[in-house]
């Protein structure tokens, strides 16, 4: 929402400062130059502003999404346990010497999983509350047990 007036503003803007910077006199070689020039003089400095604008606000937009805090922490602790219960009677299976390839497959492929979501909530390990910091260290004591 803020990329329309901003955009429109800074149209306006770079058109004010076209009109201050504009030369009297353009000298081109053939059709195609003075197309070229008197193109560019028409929209060129406008358009150049716009994309500006839009790369510094696409930026602040990323910056603002990466650095929120974790909201949904509960749902990916949530997440995690849920893993962690799938991975248990395979690792029991493993400890007991009769796990089978595609069982040892599905392990790996939790384990991926898990340490993809775990990455996920250490990103923002500042940002979780005490209690979600206990429940995080009960599960990572959970799956050191399963190795």
């Amino acid at each position: 929402m803020l990329f329309i007036p901003a955009i429109f503003i800074v149209w306006i803007i770079a058109d004010v400062i076209r009109r201050a910077v504009y030369p009297d006199i353009v000298m081109t070689s053939g059709f195609w130059g003075i197309l070229r020039a008197k193109v560019f003089w028409r929209i060129g400095p406008q358009v150049i502003a716009c994309l500006i604008i839009v790369i510094i606000l696409m930026n602040c937009t990323v910056s603002y999404v990466e650095d929120r805090p974790v909201g949904n922490a509960s749902s990916l602790i949530a997440e995690v346990e849920s893993i962690m219960d799938e991975m248990e009677p395979i690792a029991e299976k493993a400890f007991r010497g009769n796990l089978s390839p595609s069982l040892e497959a599905k392990y790996e492929e939790l384990e991926n999983k898990l340490i993809s979501v775990l990455q996920k909530l250490e990103k923002h390990e500042d940002k979780l509350t005490e209690k979600e910091k206990e429940e995080l260290w009960r599960i990572v004591q959970k799956y050191k047990s399963f190795e």
